[in-house]
């Protein structure tokens, strides 16, 4: 999650997605796309994964988020 340039305050896991939203000091929310379980690598390697999507619109600290179906 290089993609942020300030502290991340808030992960959701979002099961059916298979996505995360994170939301951070730098004022945006990030949509990650998470790899399935078949795709994780062996314990001393890591994957990097990439924001698909950057809500920006935000003029100061996104501090909190709530998720509903």
């Amino acid at each position: 999650m290089d993609e942020h340039t300030d502290w991340i305050n808030q992960l959701i896991y979002l099961k059916q997605a298979e996505s995360v939203l994170s939301c951070s000091n730098d004022t945006t929310i990030k949509i990650w796309k998470v790899p399935q379980l078949s795709e994780q690598l062996n314990d001393n390697e890591y994957q990097h994964i990439n924001s698909f999507y950057t809500i920006d619109t935000h003029q100061d600290y996104v501090r909190g988020m709530a998720y509903s179906k």
